[in-house]
């Protein structure tokens, strides 16, 4: 086999080539995000039930939610949180099952919860993301004409639907401003002059905003589609509502008995920004397992036309995206890569003394990490500062460089002529069996990672199965390319012989050994004492899970007691807001 591609250099090479340019081809869709989403698989349900206490709502929608939610598949952990008015149940799964059919599944019981649940509620299915999946925030502005009304009301119902079109996006939050509805302001004084109870007002609004079909009728020989409809539209139609008749046959409406105008509805909380007061914004949430790259860029794509559908006088600012810190870890990865390589082949250059040999060896860099990438985009790994910051490209030449270093050594020493390309089979066979075994050894330290499970398996697995995919590439290619290359590289080199630096390391190596070797007690002891030495360095530093990212954004939140006015509660942050930006290292 081996004298078979040795007699086929040109074919090999080209093979080469051919695999490693179908590769490049791959990498643009590789996903880039800064480190790997370590979010569990899991489900969120939110149930509101407007005006109900805590208690109320643990009791009537809590409790029974939770009991045709559990038994589901794969399900291992079921978690709630009950709040005035809202209930939200988490279903976390296994790691290993498929999300989309969890989804369903929990779909199909929440139908049944319905059944459970007396008191009318709205419930909702959480969007298909994670705890990572926020990727930009994009303020909506508008002149004098514009109130915080009426750009929620633009956000909500033109900005928001274009948004949720573009691929990755699965779901856009709609934060500040209000949302609008129509109010009515009871007049008791009319209520009790006309004897109309409130439980009839709501009556009446309740069943006068609906449509209804009531089949077909046969008219001129034709079907005629017969239709009720009673749905309120506008302001105007909210007013004319019909309550009750009077006592004088005229009909009293919801004009008689109040005050019917354009107002907001109870709001919880407000968004600012720049301490220059209250902002309508909304969060973009990525899908889980969508690039945010590729995703930021379709958005980017997106925003022009959803500018042009918006009125004259009515802007949107994006300020806050993904990109900034993946920009920053691309380059960080970019950087640690090219650093590394030209380290690596600095390093070889000095002391093998011999470029082309050099030159052979790293190659397996680009191959190797090309061939990860491609194995990256196929397990679904995205790449990130641990899942490619871990790579080292001295684990990675280290088959290549012991292939070639020893033929090398074969060459200077054969004094029969016999051809570089034999010479390159034989070296082969000769370090065939303890590069092999090396190699699987680095490989086995990492085989442990991948048993982890949970978070820190979510988190490390990534790095590891990298690696083994770059150590397995470099132990192919040292094994059929770099002989092929070697034979090509090496027949016009020099030969071999060590270099200054290796002579000179040499000269104080040897007398050190020498002296170690006859001094064997003070050798170990002084190791024995510089290894607790270190074992109590250790004991004293700090820990963290994963290395901190020096992102610029970061996010204040601020929780106060309720309080009954609105208002009051947007001061203190519009003040903080003014602290911060005396900072001279605040951009905004």
């Amino acid at each position: 086999m081996w004298y078979f591609l040795q007699g086929n250099k040109l074919a090999v090479l080209s093979l080469c080539a051919l695999l490693v340019l179908a590769g490049l081809f791959v990498v643009p869709g590789l996903p880039v995000e800064p480190v790997p989403d370590i979010s569990p698989q899991q489900v969120l349900v939110s149930v509101t039930a407007p005006g109900l206490a805590t208690e109320e709502v643990e009791k009537q929608i809590t409790f029974p939610l939770e009991a045709s939610l559990t038994g589901l598949p794969d399900l291992v952990d079921l978690r709630s949180v009950s709040r005035n008015g809202v209930s939200v149940v988490y279903l976390q799964f296994d790691e290993r099952s498929d999300l989309d059919l969890d989804r369903a599944r929990a779909n199909e019981r929440l139908q049944k919860a319905r059944e459970s649940i007396a008191v009318p509620v709205s419930i909702s299915m959480g969007p298909l993301a994670t705890g990572m999946g926020e990727i930009m925030q994009i303020e909506i502005k508008g002149d004098k004409r514009f109130s915080p009304l009426a750009l929620n009301r633009l956000m909500t119902w033109s900005v928001a639907p274009q948004l949720r079109l573009v691929p990755g996006v699965a779901e856009v939050n709609v934060n500040g401003g209000a949302e609008e509805t129509y109010t009515l302001t009871l007049d008791p004084a009319r209520m009790r002059a006309h004897d109309i109870p409130i439980g009839r007002i709501y009556a009446a609004i309740e069943s006068n905003n609906a449509s209804s079909g009531g089949g077909w009728i046969a008219h001129q020989a034709e079907q005629q589609i017969v239709v009720g409809r009673a749905l309120v539209t506008s302001l105007a139609d909210f007013a004319a509502i019909p309550v009750m008749m009077g006592s004088d046959g005229v009909v009293l409406r919801l004009r008689d008995v109040g005050t019917v105008s354009l107002g907001a509805r109870l709001r919880l909380g407000a968004v600012t920004r720049d301490g220059k007061g209250e902002i309508v914004n909304g969060v973009v949430l990525m899908q889980k397992g969508a690039s945010s790259n590729a995703t930021l860029d379709a958005i980017s794509k997106a925003l022009p036309d959803i500018r042009r559908s918006l009125p004259s006088g009515v802007t949107l600012e994006p300020f806050y995206s993904r990109a900034t810190l993946t920009g920053e870890t691309v380059h960080t990865i970019k950087e640690n890569l090219v650093l590394g390589a030209l380290l690596v082949f600095l390093t070889l250059w000095v002391v093998l003394g011999n470029w082309q040999a050099t030159l052979v060896i790293i190659s397996v860099i680009p191959v190797s990490l090309v061939a990860a990438f491609v194995g990256m985009r196929f397990f679904g790994i995205s790449a990130n500062l641990l899942s490619l910051g871990a790579i080292d490209f001295g684990m990675i030449v280290d088959g290549s460089l012991v292939v070639v270093e020893h033929l090398m050594v074969e060459r200077s020493r054969n004094a029969q002529g016999e051809m570089l390309e034999h010479l390159a089979v034989h070296t082969l066979r000769a370090v065939l069996r303890p590069v092999s075994f090396a190699i699987f050894v680095i490989i086995m330290v990492y085989l442990p990672i991948l048993t982890l499970q949970g978070v820190e398996g979510r988190m490390f697995r990534p790095m590891a199965q990298t690696i083994i995919m770059g150590l397995l590439t470099s132990l192919v290619y040292c094994f059929v390319v770099v002989p092929v290359l070697s034979a090509l590289a090496l027949r016009k080199a020099r030969q071999d012989r060590e270099t200054r630096v290796v002579v000179t390391l040499r000269a104080i190596y040897e007398p050190a050994l020498s002296w170690c070797a006859s001094h064997a007690k003070a050798v170990f002891g002084t190791t024995a004492a510089v290894f607790v030495l270190a074992l109590f360095l250790a004991s004293r530093l700090g820990g963290e899970f994963v290395p901190q990212l020096e992102e610029g954004a970061l996010v204040v939140i601020s929780m106060r007691l309720p309080v009954p006015l609105f208002r009051p509660c947007c001061i203190r942050p519009r003040s903080r807001n003014r602290s911060f930006a005396v900072s001279p290292r605040l951009r905004r």
